[in-house]
């Protein structure tokens, strides 16, 4: 008799237990995006400090071409952005630890960030070009920088890019483009070599931008010319409803118009 009471009473905890097992399971299953979605909510990690991309405008509010792009994603996505600021070092580290849904601060593709992430299709082209004073030089692109004197930002990806092309007669290195398009616009320098993105900001917005333009066509530099969404490595569904938002805004207009709005330009 009381083997009989056991069995049923075994056979219902094991029952019970399963179905606990199940639910625990299917929670920790659930994807970023079905998060998001239960939130309503689409957390953007961004540094704020760094012009045209994203920064904080004159009334105090966070505003930019990303923070604008970020909008629009979401937007698409029916959710409502959410904005979490800090120092670009920290951002990544960030959104790994899972503090943020993904980060938008000027992002390029690099071979060692691709160890620890994801990305979206780009929403901006940043290739190097050549910067030369107004009706001085012409220079195809900057790979013709055989005997002249070039500036570039200290540690940046366009310093690389110049070192490998060599043949230039001097490298100056500098901390920004401020610096280096001031010995442009002063003669003590021939061309700057800096991303497409940032020199046509930089023409557009800078008091001595009317001084200066961009010679011939951007250099190609494959994805790491890109600028990107940084994701978490594997949020697959993510990066899908992310792409399809963009590719949205690029069909819709909104991708040339921000381009033209904080840019002066569109992006081939």
């Amino acid at each position: 008799m009381k083997k009989l009471v056991i069995i049923p009473f075994i056979f219902l905890l094991t029952l019970l237990l399963g179905a606990c097992g199940s639910s625990k399971s299917s929670s920790e299953e659930k994807s970023t995006l079905d998060k998001i979605k239960d939130k309503g909510e689409l957390v953007i990690a961004t540094s704020g400090d760094y012009r045209p991309f994203t920064y904080l405008g004159d009334d105090n509010k966070l505003t930019g071409y990303d923070i604008e792009w970020a909008k629009a994603i979401a937007k698409q996505m029916g959710v409502k952005p959410v904005f979490e600021t800090g120092d670009f070092s920290g951002l990544i580290p960030g959104l790994n630890q899972g503090r943020f849904d993904m980060v938008m601060s000027s992002i390029h593709v690099t071979e060692e960030r691709k160890k620890s992430l994801d990305f979206s299709d780009p929403y901006a082209l940043d290739g190097a070009v050549a910067v030369v004073r107004k009706d001085s030089l012409e220079i195809a692109d900057p790979t013709e920088i055989k005997g002249l004197k070039v500036g570039v930002n200290a540690g940046s990806n366009w310093e690389t890019i110049v070192r490998d092309i060599g043949g230039f007669k001097e490298l100056k290195t500098y901390p920004g483009p401020t610096e280096s398009i001031a010995d442009l616009i002063n003669e003590r320098i021939d061309t700057v070599v800096l991303g497409q993105a940032s020199a046509a900001a930089y023409i557009k917005n800078a008091p001595d931008g009317n001084q200066i333009e961009i010679s011939g066509k951007p250099l190609d530099g494959g994805e790491e010319s890109h600028i990107v969404i940084a994701l978490r490595k594997g949020d697959a569904e993510l990066q899908e409803a992310v792409n399809k938002a963009i590719a949205e805004l690029k069909e819709d207009g909104t991708y040339d118009e921000l381009a033209m709005k904080y840019f002066g330009i569109t992006f081939e």
